[in-house]
């Protein structure tokens, strides 16, 4: 287990949270959320005992997050485990995850106009296009 700070594990449960509320697995962000803040590459173990969570739901968490791009292996020499971390430039975890279908869908509707929003011109569960984002 790691010996995370009081405002390293915050950080975690909020950015848990966060993508709970995207629509995106809670473990799933947490363990993105870790590698994040973590200096060195984690392997599965760590990560799982850091986060008291299950073996398979680590395993299943971190194809997920190698799925979107947002994954990499590291080894290690004389360590048969393999190592993750994720990117460090937060601009480039948007732009690679920005293509995902699921981050787009939820993203999206935050360029709508906020005049349309307030009018209620659009109904809420509407999609922005480009070219609807600055209509009102």
């Amino acid at each position: 287990m790691l010996g995370i700070t009081p405002v390293q594990q915050k950080f975690i449960i909020h950015w848990g949270e966060m993508g709970k509320r995207w629509g995106i697995n809670r473990t799933v962000a947490q363990i993105h959320a870790l590698l994040y803040i973590w200096p060195e590459p984690l392997n599965a173990d760590e990560i799982r005992l850091t986060l008291s969570v299950a073996r398979s739901n680590v395993s299943n968490s971190l194809k997920e997050l190698n799925g979107w791009g947002l994954l990499k292996t590291v080894q290690k020499l004389g360590d048969r485990k393999d190592h993750f971390n994720t990117l460090e430039d937060p601009w480039e975890m948007f732009r690679i995850s920005g293509t995902n279908v699921n981050v787009v869908k939820w993203i999206q509707p935050l360029s709508c106009s906020p005049n349309a929003l307030r009018n209620r011109k659009m109904p809420r569960t509407t999609i922005c296009t480009p070219k609807s984002a600055y209509q009102t």
